[in-house]
């Protein structure tokens, strides 16, 4: 069996990319590792906070994804760290990710092509990476 990544964000074009798996991939092929990433790791360490309860208070980010891919076999996984490309990145090589499927931005400027995130992923990672296009809906 195949494993997706899907790194999510909270914005509709992540929730495009759940979408964009569910319209082109057959649950009995795939499971689906969703991700989000917390890049505040720094002032979790400078508060003390406890690191479980950020990620029980950042789990309802999947519930969209959950319903679009209720027939998937879907782990979801919050990540705390520095950065959220190099986080799905090392996430993607240490759990032997086959393709990983997110959204490019939207942002205007070269710069922000398709996102520094998105961009971070396509030249780091070792796996096949979706970038799809944002839905002409999606803010």
């Amino acid at each position: 069996m195949k494993k997706i990544l899907l790194p999510i964000d909270g914005t509709q074009r992540s929730i495009d990319a759940a979408e964009f798996v569910a319209q082109n991939f057959k649950p009995d092929d795939v499971e689906v590792i969703s991700v989000t990433v917390r890049e505040d790791y720094y002032a979790f360490a400078m508060t003390q906070i406890n690191p479980q309860k950020v990620i029980d208070e950042t789990m309802p980010i999947f519930g969209t994804v959950e319903e679009i891919l209720k027939c998937f076999k879907l782990t979801k996984k919050v990540l705390v760290g520095r950065k959220a490309g190099e986080e799905i990145v090392l996430f993607a090589k240490e759990n032997n990710i086959d393709t990983i499927v997110m959204t490019k931005s939207s942002k205007r400027g070269i710069k922000n092509f398709i996102g520094s995130v998105a961009s971070y992923v396509v030249s780091h990672s070792a796996c096949t990476v979706y970038s799809i296009p944002e839905n002409n809906s999606a803010a």
